[in-house]
């Protein structure tokens, strides 16, 4: 977090409780957001490859899908 110091920010999401507490503690003075989204960790995935594969897949999705809600993302016009 060091080298953002000097960086400006409108928004900071987190995905796990401690690095929500650790943003919050950080930008208390800032006038910036800040959200957490309660994410599961797919390093705890056990099972086949594919298994694995698809928890981290999932995680993928699931952020995707929150940032474009988020950000109001929409696909641009084809043509």
């Amino acid at each position: 977090m060091k080298e953002l110091e000097d960086t400006n920010f409108d928004l900071v999401i987190s995905l796990a409780p401690e690095a929500h507490h650790w943003a919050l503690e950080l930008t208390r003075t800032e006038a910036l957001d800040v959200e957490y989204w309660p994410t599961n960790d797919p390093t705890f995935a056990t099972g086949s490859r594919d298994q694995i594969l698809d928890a981290y897949r999932s995680v993928r999705d699931q952020l995707m899908k929150r940032i474009k809600k988020r950000l109001r993302w929409q696909a641009a016009p084809e043509g």
